[in-house]
C-alpha cells in the first residue's frame, strides 16, 4: 500500500505541474496591464499626396528651414513672424502650434490582447497653406480615431498587429464647419496593420521597437466640405482605392513587453521527469536534479553563441539605389504644385516598401517626406507661392536602414508649364 500511494502522490504531483505548466502557457504577456506605445515616426500616404512625422525633430521654428515657402523667405523664430517661439511647431499658422507627443495609450492583456480607447489615441497635426482656405490661407489637419484600436502582442515571436480607424478633420474658413475625410460609419480602416507586412519589423522585447504597416486600406471621399468637397476630392485624388494607400508606423512600447512562460519544452519536461518514478515506486527516485543538469546547457551556452555572433560580425548592408523622376508643376492661381517622385530598390532592382524617402528642391526651401509603396515608389508634393522662384530640380534621398545602405538620386528636372 505504501508503494501505491508513494506512486499515485507522484503522479499526482506531476500532474499538477503539467497543469499548472499548460496555464501559464496561454499567458504570452509576461507583464500585462497599461502600456503606451510611443508613435516614434509615421508616414500616411493617400494616393499622390503623403504626410510624414519624425519623433525627436526639431519644432518647424527650429529646424532650419523656410517650411511656409511664403514671399519673405524666412525661416525660424524669430526670423520668420509666424513663429511665435522656438517651440512653436509651425511656419504657416499664426500663433504658437505645441508640438504633440503621438501615441497610443491602452492596456494589454495576459493574452497579449490590445485595446486602445480612442481617446487615448493622439496623432500629430499638419498645416498646409492653400488659396482655397480663405481666411488665414492655412488648412488645419487632425488625425482622429473614430474607434477604439484593438489588436495582439506576442513578445516571444515578436507578432504585433493592430486595427486603427481614423477621421481626418480639415479645418479652413472655406471648407465647412466639419470638413472631414472618413466619419464614424465610413472611416480610413487601418485594418492590417501588421510587423509581418511589406516594410514591417517585428517586436523586439529588449527595446520595445516594432514597425507595422498597411497598404490595404481605402480612402473614402471627403465629407461636410460644402462647395469645396469637389476641390478636396480633386486634390487629393479621392476616393482612393485600396492598395494605392501605404501607412508606415514606428512603435516603441513603456514599459517594455516581457514574454509570457509560454514555451512547450516546459511541459514536455516536466511530465517526463515526474512519470519516471511511478516505475521504481519510490518518491526518492524522483530525480529533480536531472532536469536542471539537462537545461543548463541550454540556458548558458547554446544561446550566447547562436544570437550574439551573426549580429556583431556578419551580414553586410545591401546597396540600394534611388532613382528620381522629371517632373512638369501644377500651376494655380496661388502657388505652384509640385508632386515629386522617386523608386527605391536593391542594387539588383528589387522594389523596397515602406522605406522614408525625404525629397528636398533645390536650394533647400521646401521639403517633404514619403513612404515606398510595394514597388518601391515612393512621393510627395509641395506647394511653393507663385511670388518665389520655382526651383529647377529637387533631389530624392534614403537615410538606410540596419540592413540597407543609404543612398540620393541624382538631381531631377522640375519643369513649369
Amino acid at each position: 500500500m505504501r508503494r501505491l500511494a508513494a506512486t499515485v502522490a507522484v503522479l499526482v504531483l506531476g500532474a499538477a505541474v503539467v497543469l499548472q505548466s499548460v496555464l501559464a502557457s496561454a499567458a504570452t504577456v509576461d507583464n500585462p496591464g497599461s502600456v503606451v506605445f510611443a508613435i516614434e515616426s509615421l508616414s500616411l500616404s493617400i494616393g499622390s499626396t503623403s504626410s510624414s512625422y519624425q519623433g525627436g525633430a526639431a519644432p518647424a521654428c527650429a529646424n532650419g528651414l523656410d517650411e511656409a515657402g511664403d514671399a519673405d523667405a524666412l525661416a525660424d523664430y524669430p526670423a520668420d513672424p509666424e513663429c511665435a517661439s522656438a517651440t512653436d511647431d509651425s511656419e504657416v499658422k499664426s500663433g504658437h502650434q505645441p508640438r504633440v507627443a503621438p501615441r497610443l495609450s491602452g492596456t494589454v492583456a495576459p493574452d497579449g490582447t490590445i485595446t486602445v480607447p480612442a481617446s487615448g489615441v493622439v496623432l500629430p497635426i499638419t498645416y498646409l497653406e492653400s488659396s482655397a482656405a480663405g481666411g488665414d490661407g492655412v488648412v488645419t489637419i487632425t488625425p482622429r480615431a473614430t474607434h477604439s484600436v484593438t489588436g495582439r502582442v506576442v513578445p516571444g515571436t515578436g507578432a504585433l498587429n493592430l486595427r486603427m480607424r481614423l477621421a481626418i478633420d480639415l479645418d479652413a474658413s472655406k471648407l465647412g464647419a466639419s470638413c472631414a475625410i472618413g466619419s464614424a460609419s465610413a472611416p480610413i480602416d487601418l485594418a492590417s496593420l501588421k510587423t509581418s507586412n511589406a516594410g514591417g519589423a517585428t517586436y523586439d522585447a529588449t527595446t520595445g521597437t516594432a514597425v507595422v504597416s498597411d497598404r490595404s486600406y481605402a480612402v473614402p471621399t471627403s465629407n461636410g466640405c460644402g462647395l469645396a468637397g469637389g476641390f478636396v476630392n480633386n486634390a487629393i485624388n479621392l476616393p482612393s482605392p485600396a492598395g494605392a494607400n501605404v501607412a508606415v508606423f514606428r512603435l516603441r512600447t513603456t514599459p517594455l513587453l516581457a514574454a509570457g512562460p509560454a514555451d512547450p519544452t516546459t511541459t514536455t519536461t516536466l511530465a517526463t521527469t515526474t512519470s519516471r518514478p511511478a516505475t521504481t515506486s519510490t518518491t526518492r527516485a524522483t530525480t529533480t536534479t536531472r532536469p536542471t543538469t539537462t537545461t543548463r546547457p541550454t540556458t548558458t551556452t547554446t544561446p550566447k553563441s547562436t544570437t550574439t555572433r551573426p549580429t556583431t560580425t556578419t551580414t553586410p548592408r545591401t546597396p540600394t539605389a534611388l532613382v528620381a523622376r522629371d517632373v512638369t508643376a501644377e500651376t494655380g492661381s496661388w502657388f505652384n504644385n509640385i508632386v515629386m517622385t522617386a523608386t527605391l530598390t536593391t542594387n539588383t532592382g528589387a522594389p523596397i516598401a515602406g522605406a522614408n524617402v525625404q525629397f528636398t528642391v533645390a536650394g533647400g526651401s521646401h521639403s517633404c517626406r514619403g513612404a515606398s509603396t510595394a514597388s518601391g515608389v515612393a512621393s510627395c508634393r509641395v506647394l511653393i507661392r507663385k511670388t518665389l522662384p520655382g526651383p529647377a530640380s529637387y533631389v530624392a534621398a534614403y537615410a538606410g536602414d540596419s540592413s540597407r545602405l543609404p543612398s540620393t538620386s541624382a538631381p531631377a528636372a522640375i519643369t513649369y508649364p
